[in-house]
Formats: structure tokens, sequence, C-alpha cells
């Protein structure tokens, strides 16, 4: 992600004929994301959403409920 700052500096380094690569290497910053936020693929100080947990069908459950166990197995513990 780009500070505001960052994202200026960019586009007027970008207006005075700086490639990418060259940007990108003064910031600091990953060509890619240099070319995203040029393009308007992406907002200063705006993050992505997050995506789904993978995690979060086991949160609050046994380690019993997790595999599907049943009470016929016997105890575990």
């Amino acid at each position: 992600m780009l500070s505001r700052e960052e994202d200026i500096d960019a586009h007027a380094l970008a207006r005075q004929g700086w490639t990418i690569s060259a940007i990108a290497r003064h910031l600091g910053r990953d060509r890619k994301t240099i070319r995203a936020y040029l393009r308007g693929d992406r907002v200063a100080g705006v993050r992505k959403p997050a995506g789904e947990d993978p995690f979060e069908a086991f949160v609050g459950k046994s380690p019993v409920e997790w595999w599907g166990l049943g009470s016929g197995c016997g105890s575990l513990t």
C-alpha cells in the first residue's frame, strides 16, 4: 500500500517521464504496485479487504468436533 504522499510522488514522477521501474526503485516499492496506482486500480491509503478466514469453521470447536468424531470412539482425554 502506498501512502497518499507516495501516490502523489509517483504520479508527479510519471508526468515527468520517469519509467515505472525508476519510480519503483526511487520509492522502494515493487513496480507492479506502482503500475496499479498509476493505472487507478488501487487507491492510496485504502487496503483491500482480507479474504475469508480458512480457520473460521474451527473456531470455538473442540478437536473431537473438528474431525467429526462421534461419541462412539471413546474419550480422547
